[in-house]
């Protein structure tokens, strides 16, 4: 593997190829051990971006780093996390969506914010085109979580 901190900085390369290489990276990583949720500060800040791609790189490793976080750090941030959810850019929503599950599970006790979140998702906001995949990833997260 990379050194760490070069996978952290690669979130935010120019090459999306090379960033999304990192964030797999990372990902598969935080499955594993806890050493990624030491950057756990990073990948919050990357939620205020204005490029969606780093705002979605950020939620994807806080939702794979959850479950380590026995000092409840990800609970500041667990508004502007639930928001990622209704995204303005669909492919954000959507990848939020996805790795939502990793979220609840390690945050049980979100779990009727999230309902309230994802209830509050206006598919019609979105592209046509874009709308029927949206309305299905809300539904696959509120299968996820029971409902």
């Amino acid at each position: 593997m990379k050194e760490l901190p070069e996978l952290i900085a690669g979130l935010s390369a120019a090459d999306h190829n090379y960033a999304f290489f990192c964030l797999q990276t990372l990902e598969e990583e935080s499955r594993k051990s806890a050493e990624i949720y030491n950057y756990l500060d990073v990948f919050t800040s990357m939620l205020w971006s204005e490029n969606s791609y780093l705002r979605t790189r950020g939620f994807r490793l806080i939702a794979a780093n959850a479950k380590w976080d026995s000092a409840n750090k990800i609970e500041a941030v667990q508004a502007r996390c639930l928001a990622c959810l209704g995204d303005v850019k669909p492919t954000a929503a959507r990848q939020c969506l996805k790795a939502l599950p990793a979220l609840a599970a390690a945050k049980p006790l979100w779990k009727s914010d999230i309902i309230t979140a994802l209830a509050g998702i206006d598919i019609s906001s979105y592209p046509p085109s874009m709308q029927p995949l949206l309305a299905k990833d809300v539904r696959d997260a509120l299968d996820a979580l029971g409902q």
